[in-house]
């Protein structure tokens, strides 16, 4: 099983805190995996602190590709659709996916290539390891968005790189009947499990033959996985097994100051990554075995 964190290195001091979740040479945590943003402006530096814990063999990397918050990491003057005036990226989910399908979508999948590549290239400087053993996560899952996979496929072949593992971001709401809980899920995860369970239906059959797809949960309690249950967690581990295939569990833990967020000023980004639910997050990684 996969107990992953995304958004790892917003801050330094976050990298830090997160790493004391994850079963390290040091530390005996439940984390077992993070997923890196490659335009966060300390990359390097939180690159860094991770050789150790990768090199132990206990802790798996990801590169979470980031289209919706903060600074770019391709020119600004050569992705400008996809920026606002302060030069930091200006659409969350839906205005991506509405973007695919308008009359500048031929000139928004060029620039999204450019932008993915971008951070490909930047990911590969810290961990060349990783070329022909990729594993690739997104920010807000955008990937689900057909035109953005289809861009991402062409910036992985653009840098000759091999995909190894991908999130696809699906999850099956019986399994939270199963346990009873169902009625907990806010109506607004409800409605993205929707459309993702949708948008992926377009884009699973261009995935590699070889490349592993874990059994996903992390939409559903997006925000508060500290009401995650064993009981949710023993029922996706069987479901898994009975499709020979692994469970990622996606948390969001370590809140950081709104001020030292990506774009302080994108505030519903901003105010999620402040949360103190991340917080609470963090206290369920301690609490589970």
């Amino acid at each position: 099983m996969r107990i992953h964190a995304d958004d790892f290195g917003i801050t330094e001091q976050q990298a830090q805190d997160i790493l004391l979740l994850c079963a390290t040479n040091n530390h005996e945590g439940t984390l077992n995996s993070v997923s890196i943003l490659a335009n966060s402006p300390f990359f390097e530096s939180v690159a860094r602190t991770l050789k150790p814990a990768i090199k132990s063999g206990k802790l798996e990397i990801s590169l979470h590709i980031n289209l919706v918050e903060g600074q770019p990491c391709a020119p600004a003057n050569e992705i400008p659709l996809l920026l606002n005036k302060r030069g930091t990226f200006k659409h969350d989910f839906i205005g991506l996916l509405l973007h695919s399908f308008g009359s500048i979508k031929t000139s928004f999948y060029s620039q999204i290539v450019k932008e993915c590549t971008a951070q490909i290239k930047r990911y590969l400087e810290a961990f060349p390891e990783q070329q022909h053993a990729l594993s690739i996560d997104s920010h807000q899952h955008t990937h689900a968005i057909p035109l953005i996979f289809n861009a991402l496929l062409e910036a992985l072949s653009d840098c000759n790189c091999t995909l190894s593992r991908i999130r696809i971001p699906t999850e099956d709401i019986s399994l939270y009947k199963k346990c009873g809980l169902q009625k907990i899920i806010p109506w607004q995860n409800r409605l993205k499990i929707k459309l993702i369970n949708y948008l992926c239906r377009n884009i699973q059959q261009k995935i590699p033959s070889n490349c592993t797809i874990p059994l996903f949960c992390g939409i559903g309690f997006s925000g508060k996985m500290f009401r995650i249950t064993d009981s949710l967690i023993n029922t996706l581990q069987a479901k898994a097994n009975s499709l020979d295939r692994d469970v990622e569990l996606l948390f969001h833990p370590v809140s950081v100051p709104i001020e030292k967020c990506l774009d302080p000023l994108n505030k519903p980004f901003a105010q999620a990554c402040a949360s103190k639910n991340r917080d609470r997050e963090a206290q369920k990684l301690r609490e589970m075995k």
